[in-house]
């Protein structure tokens, strides 16, 4: 009995016994696996589980550590391909492969920043096609042209590119600023419409050609050697398709080699401008047309220092000769109410705007905002009632000296700034005066209306405006 029991034992070879190790192995796992199939999270229906990964933030672990709840949940994860086609290249080549595989043919949205292996911008150049959205958190400019020269394929889906260069100024790999590659970077992007452009020293529009864009956000670093109004103007003129341009620049605009003339965005709704103090970008604006906008927003920013004195805001808002352009170029009706709102908080400190509503409810917008410079000062060399008095004045200045304005008949002030009774007085004389002159080159208000905060106007107002103005409203 006993020799026929190791007869029996010594019958099975090592591959017997290590494959029905494997298949306990395997019994065990499948007896765990359904036993883990009653528990309550895991019997969630396959197609509301499926909506799970629509709610993941593709940045963060959560879709890692979704797929290691359980192999149901990840066996349903890893079909939902979408879940990893957004790929972060700064983690490596390994996490890189892994989610294109994973991704399989699914739109891809790709950031990377200077800390990017160089072999993760290559593994993607057989997935170009795929390419939805590009975002270039912090580069060096040599690596974006690298990027775009290696991965030069068709991009047909690319639709968003954003790039946020750094400026490297002890690298000698550093490519000239002014000087365009010899073609021109992501050129097969045909179908971009979304291109937010972060402009350094080392950076430049030349360098890009998007005959569809709709949608151009551009913001300017502070260039020591000033920003190239020609490089704008041509991107923009090369861009015919436009619906939507905002710009923010700080540096000094320089004009030269700008031909007369404006170029015309026929498809533009919207454009804004915000400007840094002390430059000509209202003449920037006068070479641009956009005749169908509906909203023209153009904010001039002020930094107070130890010397800022009133003096600083007087071109705070464009010339005659500007606006008359201006005008000209962003609506194609009358002007008829105008409203004039002043208001403060921690920063700005004071904020002006103007606001000029036409017939066909085109609005353009012209802001004044008075800032700190870097620092916490309390005082400064011009008192805070002498700003606010400069900016109301000078705004109301503005709406008195603008041509273009003789169908205006609604005059709103809106002023959110508690003042002393002097300068109320002041504030209220300066609203008389603009009243008075309007009703002396034959076209008065219909309607002046006068909201404000803590404004204990004179008795007198609607006396003093009655014979200027058709109706007086104050609240």
């Amino acid at each position: 009995m006993t020799d026929g029991h190791a007869d029996f034992f010594y019958s099975f070879t090592f591959d017997d016994i290590s494959q029905l190790d494997r298949d306990v192995s395997t019994a065990l796992a499948n007896i765990r696996e359904w036993r883990n199939s009653f528990i309550r999270i895991n019997r969630i229906p396959l197609d509301v589980l499926s909506l799970i990964p629509t709610h993941l933030h593709p940045q963060t672990m959560d879709r890692f550590s979704a797929s290691h709840v359980c192999r149901h949940w990840r066996r349903t994860f890893l079909q939902h391909a979408a879940l990893w086609s957004h790929l972060f290249l700064p983690k490596g080549e390994v996490y890189a492969r892994t989610l294109l595989e994973r991704a399989r043919g699914s739109p891809l949205d790709i950031i990377t920043n200077r800390g990017a292996p160089v072999g993760t911008a290559i593994l993607l150049s057989p997935h170009t096609r795929q390419i939805r959205s590009l975002n270039f958190a912090h580069n060096y400019w040599a690596d974006i042209r690298w990027f775009s020269e290696v991965n030069s394929g068709p991009l047909p889906l690319l639709r968003t590119l954003e790039i946020n260069v750094v400026d490297d100024l002890l690298s000698a790999s550093q490519p000239d600023p002014l000087t365009p590659p010899s073609l021109p970077l992501f050129r097969n992007a045909v179908n971009l419409e979304q291109f937010v452009f972060c402009l350094q020293r080392s950076s430049s529009l030349n360098h890009f050609v998007f005959p569809n864009l709709t949608t151009l956000e551009l913001l300017t670093t502070p260039i020591w050697y000033g920003f190239q109004a020609s490089d704008l103007l041509g991107f923009l003129e090369a861009s015919p398709m436009l619906q939507t341009v905002h710009m923010n620049i700080i540096a000094e605009i320089l004009l030269d080699g700008v031909a007369p003339g404006a170029i015309v965005l026929p498809n533009v709704q919207t454009f804004s401008l915000f400007m840094d103090d002390g430059e000509p970008a209202y003449e920037l604006v006068t070479h641009i047309s956009c005749p169908s906008a509906n909203h023209t927003s153009l904010t001039h920013e002020k930094k107070i220092d130890d010397i800022f004195t009133s003096q600083d805001i007087r071109d705070a808002f464009p010339t005659a000769a500007s606006w008359d352009a201006i005008v000209r170029q962003y609506t194609t009706s009358p002007v008829e109410a105008i409203s004039l709102e002043i208001k403060t908080s921690h920063d700005p400190l004071i904020s002006c705007t103007l606001t000029f509503r036409s017939s066909d409810e085109t609005i353009i917008k012209l802001g004044l905002e008075v800032s700190r410079d870097i620092g916490d000062r309390d005082e400064f060399h011009i008192s805070f009632e002498e700003m606010v008095r400069g900016a109301f004045s000078e705004a109301l200045k503005a709406v008195q000296d603008y041509p273009l304005l003789h169908d205006t008949k609604h005059l709103h002030v809106l002023h959110g700034i508690p003042l002393s009774y002097s300068d109320e007085m002041i504030n209220a004389a300066a609203i008389v005066e603009v009243a008075n002159s309007w009703h002396g080159l034959g076209r008065p208000f219909e309607r002046v209306t006068v909201s404000a905060v803590n404004l204990e106007l004179p008795a007198r107002m609607a006396e003093m405006l009655e014979p200027w103005v058709g109706v007086v409203d104050y609240s």
